[in-house]
């Protein structure tokens, strides 16, 4: 066996103290040199990150003064507020020295001292920190905050950081303390939903900022710190231990005296009693800001409209809502005997088609679903005035008369259809006026039959009524559905001596800075010859005068102001109706079931026409403040009925157009027919006096409005903390999307 070579062996060299110390220096050197490099690198990445923040600070104001979307009444209530924040903006000079003093001592001492990072803070806090081993202290400025706060940097990593120390220089440099301070007083949480001190010195306080005392304003300033941990109204001792750390801080600062604090520290809490309601519940004519809000969600998304600042005007009002409100109910619940559990009412100006009030049913809270609007009933006999229109326009008068008596007709399927009156008892001959005033079911069945179902459909459909009309002789008596918004709108025609304008309920809609973003102008359309319309005024007032509404018209006591309108009752008697008008407001109850119940022989005469009458004496003198005219007497209307010549025949079927609607012509009004229509309108507008264009800019497509990311510019996502509204001409507005502010799950992953 070979003897393998030995390797050399080599004597390694000892390295001296010096030799290590050098070389532990430059692993050191290039320790640091990469950890700058590496630092610097963050530093350049989270620089340019808010490059784009920088050149939009100036619009932080603007971002502060965005409350939420407000819905206000036409008379300017508030009748809702919407925000994810509860905040109303309140300016510095408003908030007491006091409130300003607490949260500059608690929070940050040096304010007015540093630049907007406080570095002996920093550190002051890190050793705290150390010291207990865990975050007992932050060292955040005020500054750090509001940056934090209004760009959302609330994420604790170390990019965060510096973007947050960045912007925090960047706000110092180009606001002054006072303005930071009410920026940030407006910003910040209190818990219960309160952003902003204003908001939290109602809540809490039931005052406005510039009433706190010394103990509240020491409170107040403990609260952001753990709004749900210190909670006064849940947790009163801790939020009073909180309080009186706040004092103390404030002494040792030197804004209060010792004995002021110790003074202060034993009083106890004053809370105000009654809490405010948050959220739907707190809605005022909830029904209505639920219609309102998807009509403005249509416009805008339901994003811009929570979180866009808007200002909703709308046409209600709040004093004949709450009349409506309060009538409706009591009348309801009042009939529950009957087997009455729901009701709906809509009110409108005829003269420009403004909702005024809207009820949708006994209890929004209980139940959503808006019966106003959404609730397709059978109107009953409510739907023979358009019956007995297209009779007029046909060329029949109000005193030819129609037979009231037995009748069969083939229902086309092997069998027969044979209507009767409610009564189950016949008249006669009587003119078309009484049948209608009577609301004699087999008279209507026999006009439909005599001028056929379409034409009664077409003049339907160019009133307002927008459900399904099925042209069978049924028709005639309401066996198709609608809602309470459609008759209000339809019967408006009547009033409006022929004219339709489109029921609205949103007045404008304004952004943050008051800039309007829609706006509504009515836009009449003639439906209906002036002469006709003012043919069914006089028959449709017999129906409160002499027929089945007159009794309701005595149990209320009489109406300081003449009517007309038409009950509506279902075979079946699951649906009630009053549809009429007065003093120029139009207006539809209805009364039923949700459930397909039948009600103890409700009639359109029994229950709804008494809440319409109710509901009008108490509304129309709330419309008419100001007005100088006296109310006319009811029994003018007689008078005037008797003296109302008869119109001459109106054109043939064939001179309408063919979208349905009358060709432009001149027609002459009698005299007492104008002054009936002018009573019963409350006014005598011309015609001319509420033709307005309309508004140009929201139908010619030529701008459009779109909500930006304060922070990048970007169009803005359901992530960006501030979105500003803006306008931009078709096509130039920005097409990609905030690219900061996106899902922190879809981050994560």
């Amino acid at each position: 066996m070979r003897n393998r070579p030995q390797r050399p062996k080599f004597k390694r060299k000892k390295l001296s103290t010096k030799r290590v110390l050098w070389r532990l220096m430059a692993v050191l050197n290039w320790g640091l040199l990469l950890s700058f490099y590496v630092g610097v690198g963050m530093f350049l990445g989270a620089y340019s990150s808010i490059a784009p923040m920088v050149p939009r600070l100036r619009e932080l104001a603007e971002l502060r003064i965005t409350e939420g979307t407000k819905v206000i009444s036409a008379d300017g209530e508030v009748l809702a507020k919407l925000s994810e924040e509860n905040r109303e903006f309140v300016s510095i000079d408003e908030i007491p020295a006091q409130l300003k003093q607490a949260i500059v001592a608690v929070e940050d001492d040096a304010f007015y001292q540093h630049a907007g990072i406080d570095p002996k803070g920093i550190l002051r806090a890190a050793w705290t920190n150390i010291l207990s081993r865990k975050v007992k202290q932050g060292g955040s400025t005020i500054t750090q905050q509001l940056a934090r706060n209004a760009y959302d940097l609330r994420r604790r990593t170390l990019q965060r950081k510096i973007q947050e120390f960045l912007l925090a220089i960047e706000i110092e440099r180009r606001y002054t303390k006072d303005e930071i301070l009410e920026l940030y007083l407006n910003e910040i949480y209190f818990g219960e939903h309160a952003y902003g001190v204003k908001v939290a010195a109602k809540t809490y306080f039931g005052k406005a900022p510039s009433e706190l005392e010394l103990a509240e304003c020491a409170l107040l300033a403990g609260l952001p710190k753990a709004p749900s941990h210190y909670n006064p109204f849940r947790s009163p001792e801790r939020a009073m231990e909180r309080r009186n750390v706040v004092l103390w801080r404030m002494s040792e600062v030197g804004y209060i005296s010792p004995r002021e604090a110790q003074m202060t520290a034993a009083q106890p809490l004053e809370l105000t009693e009654e809490r405010i309601v948050r959220g739907r519940r707190s809605y005022r004519a909830p029904y209505f800001i639920a219609y309102v809000l998807q009509q403005a969600n249509d416009f805008f998304g339901a994003d811009v409209v929570s979180r866009g600042g808007l200002t909703i005007h709308t046409t209600l009002n709040l004093g004949v809502q709450q009349e409506a409100e309060k009538i409706l109910t009591a009348e309801v619940q009042r009939a529950k005997s009957r087997k009455v559990s729901e009701g709906a009412l809509v009110a409108l100006d005829v003269r420009t088609g403004a909702i005024k009030a809207m009820v949708g049913g006994m209890d929004f809270s209980a139940s959503e679903f808006n019966r106003a609007v959404q609730g397709n009933r059978q109107v009953g006999s409510a739907f023979k005035p358009f019956v007995y229109t297209a009779a007029i326009e046909q060329g029949m008068r109000p005193d030819d008369t129609v037979d009231d008596s037995p009748v069969t007709y083939p229902d086309g399927q092997g069998g027969q259809y044979v209507p009767h009156n409610y009564d189950h008892t016949y008249m006669g001959e009587i003119t078309l006026t009484k049948a209608l005033a009577l609301s004699r079911n087999v008279c209507a069945v026999k006009l439909i039959a005599q001028i056929g179902a379409i034409p009664v459909i077409r003049t339907a459909e160019r009133m307002g009524i927008k459900g399904p009309l099925d042209p069978y002789l049924s028709l005639a008596l309401g066996t198709c559905s609608t809602t309470p918004l459609d008759m209000a709108s339809a019967f408006a025609v009547f009033a409006n001596g022929g004219y339709r304008l489109e029921p609205y309920a949103i007045a404008k809609i304004e952004d943050a800075a008051g800039n309007v973003l829609v706006e509504h102008m009515p836009s009449p359309v003639k439906v209906m010859n002036p002469s006709t319309a003012a043919t069914m005024t006089k028959m449709l007032a017999e129906v409160v005068v002499r027929g089945t509404a007159s009794g309701a018209r005595y149990r209320v006591g009489g109406l300081p102001f003449p009517a007309a309108g038409k009950t509506g009752t279902t075979s079946d008697h699951k649906d009630a109706w009053f549809v009429g008008w007065a003093e120029g407001m139009s207006c539809a109850v209805w009364v039923g079931n949700d459930k397909p119940i039948e009600m103890a022989r409700v009639t359109g005469g029994s229950i709804p026409a008494p809440i319409w009458m109710k509901f009008m004496k108490a509304a129309v003198p709330i419309i008419a403040q100001g007005r100088t005219k006296a109310f006319v007497r009811a029994t003018e209307i007689d008078r005037l009925a008797a003296s109302v010549e008869q119109p001459a025949p109106e054109p043939p079927p064939g001179s309408e157009t063919d979208d349905g609607e009358y060709s432009e012509g001149d027609f002459e009004d009698e005299s007492s027919e104008a002054r009936l229509n002018r009573l019963l309108r409350g006014e005598d507008p011309s015609l001319g006096e509420i033709s307005i264009p309309p508004v140009g800019n929201e139908s010619s497509g030529e701008t459009e409005i779109v909500g930006i990311c304060a922070v990048t510019g970007k169009r803005a996502t359901s992530y960006c903390p501030r979105m500003l509204l803006r306008t931009f001409s078709k096509g130039r507005a920005p097409i990609s999307t905030c690219p900061l502010h996106r899902d922190p799950h879809k981050e994560r992953e």
